[in-house]
């Protein structure tokens, strides 16, 4: 009986909600069903939705505890910067030689743009008829890094007014010595000669094609030295000279131009 009476007061409710258009909610102490108002018009929307009559809302569960946050691991640090790359020099007229001739010191020239453009050189002849070559003194930068490479560049000329070549191959002897302040230097006891000699190996010698011409050809021919021997602020002198070449040694001249010194800075 009682819950015949509760589906009578339902049915009796709707003809009023049509004619207002609004959700019914139930008035939790009448137990009867009144239109919506301001108080659940959240719970509420144009399509006639009953979910304006539920239940009061339950209290909020226990906050769940807060994530941690954190960074990733630092990288490494990155390799700093060099502190850049310097050259020194010198060209035929800062060196010396002996053997070229009556007078001593004897100098040669190359003269591929005229007779008024003559570029000073020392000659280097065919290792098998004599050893001859140019030789030069300097100052070990003070900003050399002796934990780098350092190499001594030859700069080559190869003329065209020396015939057709026999054999096409050549090579380099790098004589170099250092001394420090007060030191005696020389190749006989008690000195103990060249502190480095080093070797560029076979090269290959391609005269100008321009017989009779006066054109050149320029090698550049970079010679490693050891490093760990130089002392920055020392004194040093080098020889560069032909050595002879494992096969098909180049028979005609090669005159040497310039060297230099290529070497990493010290960062100050």
């Amino acid at each position: 009986m009682k819950k015949s009476r509760q589906l009578l007061i339902i049915l009796l409710c709707i003809p009023y909600v049509y004619a207002d258009s609004t959700v019914p909610q139930i008035d939790k102490q009448k137990k009867s069903c009144i239109p919506c108002n301001a108080n659940c018009n959240d719970n509420c929307n144009t399509d006639f939705n009953f979910e304006c009559c539920r239940g009061p809302r339950g209290k909020r569960g226990r906050r769940g505890p807060a994530g941690t946050s954190g960074t990733g691991a630092t990288g490494a640090t990155g390799a700093t910067g060099g502190c850049g790359v310097s050259e020194i020099w010198m060209n035929a007229l800062q060196m010396a030689g002996c053997g070229e001739g009556p007078l001593w010191p004897t100098i040669a020239s190359a003269s591929p743009y005229g007779g008024c453009t003559a570029i000073p050189v020392w000659p280097l002849p065919n290792p098998l008829v004599e050893q001859v070559g140019g030789w030069g003194a300097f100052n070990i930068p003070n900003d050399l890094d002796n934990t780098k490479p350092v190499t001594i560049v030859a700069h080559l000329l190869i003329s065209s007014t020396d015939g057709s070549p026999v054999g096409s191959l050549a090579a380099l002897e790098v004589d170099i010595a250092y001394l420090t302040n007060n030191e005696i230097g020389g190749i006989t006891p008690p000195a103990t000669g060249y502190s480095d000699i080093e070797v560029s190996g076979d090269f290959t010698v391609t005269p100008p094609d321009t017989t009779g011409s006066s054109n050149v050809r320029q090698l550049s021919i970079p010679i490693s030295l050891n490093p760990a021997l130089i002392a920055p602020g020392d004194w040093a002198f080098v020889a560069i000279v032909r050595t002879p070449a494992t096969t098909d040694e180049y028979e005609n001249g090669i005159s040497l131009s310039t060297v230099s010194l290529q070497y990493s800075r010290l960062c100050s």
